[in-house]
């Protein structure tokens, strides 16, 4: 009952669209504001049947009553690290994929790792540990974290596997840029020998640095000059996958291809995320900065879209990520256009947030 109770607050976030503009006198105070939203909280509340999963989901029913309508829908949350959001989430997901038709979850974890956990909800042969090293710890190292993709991978062995599960995040996130080199080189291997070989050789020196707390390294032992020579060989690499895409595709599957080129593009997003992330100007952080990783999220869920023609997707996101509209946030984040905000231009009415 008390994490029930927690929980009402969840109202809010569902029900804010439903509100009207009040046409104030000029002269309201925020004591005012909250009074009213008070009121209107109580009157228009949607209460929760539960937490985990249940039997009963009249709720849900009344909160996602028009999901047909939409094809993404994003959840958000207050803090990462939660057992009952991480069990509302499941319930909520499962809602939407058994009774209307969404078959994409994508959450804050890199995209490049995230083949792993893609390949695991598939069951398809998986080379390597999904929780360790495919999705971001704060859900894989949740026992209810994992439970929810260990569902959907028991929904798809009798669903002919529909779902799909993706990291949206910069490749190597905050951590580690050689694993995920490592895939791409891997797909080219068997594609392209030679130039594999000289990918990998040219980035061997780079790795050695960038294997181990990528963000900070980058910043902190990287000059100018060696910060321009990555971002130059990471836009290469990039243009070799556009420009070889046919020769690419006589030799792999659609599928193979398109993992290997959108993980160059979340190295590229990466880079260009730790090249912006101290940027000031006049003193003050202006559209930079953070709004990398809210610039890379939203492309690489357009990219699903594009890619995974039938997708209806699910997105599990940090509060500030999913909110649809620019503003000034304390701190760290500065002038802040989230990832929802961005969406919402491309998507427009088929993004519910």
């Amino acid at each position: 009952m008390r994490a029930l109770f927690g929980f009402l607050v969840i109202c809010g976030f569902f029900l804010l669209a439903g509100c009207n503009e009040s046409k104030g006198t000029g002269r309201e105070t925020a004591e005012d504001d909250g009074a009213r939203f008070v009121k209107w909280a109580k009157d228009n509340h949607t209460l929760l049947n539960s937490i985990p999963i249940t039997d009963g989901n009249s709720d849900l029913e009344t909160i996602f009553k028009d999901a047909d309508k939409y094809r993404v829908i994003a959840l958000s949350e207050g803090f990462h690290n939660c057992s009952e959001m991480m069990q509302l989430h499941h319930r909520m997901i499962r809602y939407l994929v058994e009774e209307h038709g969404f078959n994409t979850v994508v959450t804050e974890s890199g995209l490049p790792e995230s083949r792993l956990a893609f390949d695991y909800v598939q069951n398809r042969p998986v080379s390597g540990n999904p929780w360790e090293e495919g999705i971001n710890k704060m859900y894989a190292h949740w026992e209810e974290g994992r439970a929810l993709i260990q569902w959907m991978k028991e929904y798809n062995g009798a669903h002919d596997n529909q779902l799909a599960y993706y990291g949206i995040d910069i490749g190597g996130f905050y951590q580690n840029w050689k694993a995920p080199l490592g895939t791409i080189f891997s797909y080219l291997e068997g594609i392209d020998p030679d130039y594999a070989e000289m990918q990998k050789t040219k980035w061997e020196p780079w790795l050695d640095i960038l294997s181990k707390d990528a963000r900070v390294r980058y910043l902190n032992e990287l000059t100018q000059e060696d910060r321009d020579r990555l971002a130059v060989m990471l836009e290469q690499l990039a243009t070799y996958f556009e420009e070889k895409k046919d020769q690419l595709l006589q030799k792999s599957s659609e599928l193979e291809y398109q993992w290997a080129k959108q993980s160059t593009v979340a190295m590229v997003q990466a880079e260009n995320y730790y090249r912006n992330y101290k940027s000031q100007r006049n003193g003050t952080r202006k559209y930079v900065g953070l709004n990398g990783r809210e610039i890379a999220m939203a492309d690489n869920i357009k990219w699903v879209l594009s890619h995974r023609k039938d997708a209806k997707i699910i997105v599990i996101n940090h509060v500030v990520h999913n909110k649809t509209q620019t503003q000034h946030q304390e701190g760290l984040y500065g002038i802040f256009t989230p990832m929802g905000e961005i969406l919402k231009q491309e998507l427009k009415d088929s993004l519910f947030t």
